[in-house]
């Protein structure tokens, strides 16, 4: 059997990387397509963080964009992500600008059988190029952070922290088992195709970011649960997240949140601060503000936004359980 090249590797490697901390980092908004519902103040730090949290196990990618910025911050992250010159809360991941290729690659016809033809090839039973491949990652990743990245302290030891959750996952080797993952691959490519995100970054841009994070909530449904069948269960880690006030004002405030994820105790600092609308995360409020600055307009100012009565989207699965495979 042909063994995998090392960029072969790395690629496929890093794609599910992106796709792991997508479900953990991203969030989104509501119940119909068109228009985010209402934002609502969230009046203690814990119940903004914990929004959040619920947000992400529900799969909802349009809430937590709104439950993660001030209205008018939204509204500026909507118009740069028409333009094209913003992606968050997408880019607050490493290899972001790789998602849209990737939903156009898996939504291509005949998508099924090149994904089951190059994992045949490059990674069924390759077990020991596959955990050598997550360990060179999780090297550079941990070099770069700890030397090289601008981002906060707390950030960096929370992400140094997940990429050693990734390796010890990695050397399981369970990627390289076609038993488990061939069954998940005509899944992920019925994802991508309900995503209706196959038009590349172009199609990003026309739907805008409400829009396209509620097309993205069947692609993050179906990664959390191939996670969770690879062994890396990304809804138990958040149904088991505990929050714990740090420190607190009037107008700060620092958190931890503790999870588990791949038998490993996760421990993140959170800084938030308040707003008249609420409490925000620190962190995503810069983040938002750095992609909106970033780049220039290629478009027109997008319609003003609507939003809707509800909160909440209206097909959102239980919060206990996973959603059932399909």
């Amino acid at each position: 059997m042909a063994q995998p090249s090392p960029a072969a590797a790395l690629s496929f490697a890093r794609a599910l990387r992106c796709l792991l901390l997508l479900c953990l980092l991203v969030a989104g908004c509501g119940p119909a397509e068109d228009a985010p519902p209402r934002s609502r103040a969230a009046h203690t730090p814990a119940a903004a963080v914990q929004r959040l949290i619920d947000d992400l196990r529900r799969d909802d990618l349009g809430a937590y964009a709104v439950h993660a910025l001030p209205p008018s911050l939204y509204a500026q992250a909507d118009l740069a992500w028409r333009s094209g010159r913003s992606r968050w809360p997408l880019s607050e991941l490493p290899l972001h600008d790789q998602l849209p290729a990737l939903i156009a690659r898996l939504s291509a016809p005949g998508a099924e059988a090149v994904l089951r033809q190059g994992y045949r090839s490059q990674f069924a039973g390759a077990g020991d190029d596959l955990r050598s491949a997550a360990a060179t990652l999780a090297l550079f990743s941990t070099r770069y952070l700890e030397h090289e990245s601008e981002a906060p302290r707390e950030e960096r030891e929370h992400r140094l922290q997940l990429i050693r959750v990734l390796a010890d996952w990695g050397r399981q080797g369970l990627l390289a088992d076609p038993r488990r993952v061939e069954p998940l691959l005509p899944r992920w490519v019925a994802a991508a195709r309900a995503s209706r995100l196959g038009g590349g970054d172009t199609a990003f841009s026309s739907a805008g970011m409400h829009r396209s994070l509620v097309h993205l909530r069947p692609l993050l449904r179906e990664g959390k649960a191939s996670l969770a069948t690879l062994g890396l269960d990304v809804d138990a880690a958040l149904d088991g997240a505990r929050i714990e006030t740090v420190t607190a004002t009037a107008t700060q405030a620092r958190l931890r949140l503790r999870y588990r994820l791949g038998g490993r105790a996760v421990v993140a600092m959170l800084d938030l601060e308040r707003r008249p609308e609420g409490w925000f995360l620190s962190d995503s409020l810069r983040h938002a503000r750095a992609a909106i600055v970033s780049g220039s307009p290629r478009a027109g100012p997008s319609p003003a936004l609507r939003h809707n009565a509800g909160d909440g989207p209206a097909d959102s699965p239980p919060v206990s359980g996973r959603a059932p495979p399909r």
